[in-house]
């Protein structure tokens, strides 16, 4: 794992791994079962939740750091080994907008093959297809 210096703006990967410590910690505060993060960048999913009933849910992570309209690309890899996520290969995204500490839990049946996803969390009452899913941490119970 790569270490952000001190003033150094985090690129992706320190990113990504401060996205997954982020998920983490608020699914354990949030009760939502045992947490076990993927110690590989390749597996395709980042965490398994094992809920209070049992039930195992694979997790895909991603977040931005964006102020306005945020928009998440639901992809692994890069460059030439970019491909969209399989929705069979994970059960729930967790999107996590860093500039508003808001996270986002949507099922993979509602992601699809999408190309991006837009999100809009400044917007307190928006109408967004994604905003129901805003705090969705119920979907691991």
């Amino acid at each position: 794992m790569s270490q952000a210096k001190p003033g150094k703006v985090p690129d992706n990967k320190d990113c990504g791994t401060l996205y997954e410590a982020a998920f983490n910690y608020q699914a354990q505060r949030r009760c939502c079962g045992e947490v076990f993060l993927s110690q590989s960048d390749n597996s395709g999913i980042d965490a398994v939740i094992s809920s209070p009933m049992g039930q195992l849910y694979r997790v895909q992570i991603k977040g931005s750091r964006q102020e306005k309209a945020i928009s998440i690309a639901p992809f692994r890899g890069r460059g030439k080994t970019k491909r969209s996520l399989d929705p069979k290969k994970y059960e729930v995204l967790a999107v996590y907008a860093a500039t508003y500490d808001t996270w986002y839990l949507i099922p993979s049946e509602r992601v699809g093959k999408a190309v991006r996803l837009k999100i809009w969390p400044m917007f307190k009452n928006s109408k967004g297809m994604y905003e129901v899913y805003k705090e969705n941490w119920k979907i691991f119970k």
